[in-house]
């Protein structure tokens, strides 16, 4: 297993503007473009969108904009939950999805469908990461993620 970047700037960890509110980061993954173009095998880890400190994430959105039929199954998750935010999604075809679900697990303890879908609250800086499950090595095929924050600084 290995970590690659495509986090812009030098890991920030303030927000951008000097207001709290909300707004959207976006990454780009373009798998021909990691790893020197050797692209990605299972459990490699990819840092994707830069997450600063006092941060509520409230959504993950994903859009495939060139398929890799042989990359079957991602998850989008953070430092702590791997797949947090979506679990199983596919680059076999050019698709999207997001990480609000509001479906119940009608179990103990009751949950929503995915772990993090309604949002998470990070007191610490962390990354919003790409974590290939399928057994191939991907070297293309490109993914588009787009995180919703609020910034929770208080002056």
């Amino acid at each position: 297993m290995s970590t690659y970047s495509v986090v812009k700037g030098s890991g920030a960890t303030t927000f951008p503007n000097d207001f709290a509110g909300a707004y959207p980061i976006e990454a780009t993954l373009d798998f021909s473009k990691i790893n020197s173009g050797s692209g990605t095998v299972q459990n490699d880890i990819v840092q994707l969108i830069q997450i600063p400190a006092n941060a509520l994430v409230l959504a993950i959105a994903f859009k495939v904009t060139t398929a890799n039929a042989s990359l079957t199954d991602f998850d989008l998750g953070d430092g702590d939950v791997a797949d947090g935010y979506v679990d199983g999604a596919s680059m076999a075809t050019v698709n999207d999805g997001c990480s609000w679900q509001t479906t119940f697990n009608e179990a103990t303890p009751n949950t929503t469908k995915e772990g993090m879908s309604l949002g998470k609250f990070y007191t610490v800086a962390d990354t919003i990461d790409f974590k290939q499950n399928t057994a191939a090595t991907i070297t293309s095929g490109v993914l588009k993620v787009k995180a919703l924050l609020f910034d929770c600084n208080l002056y």
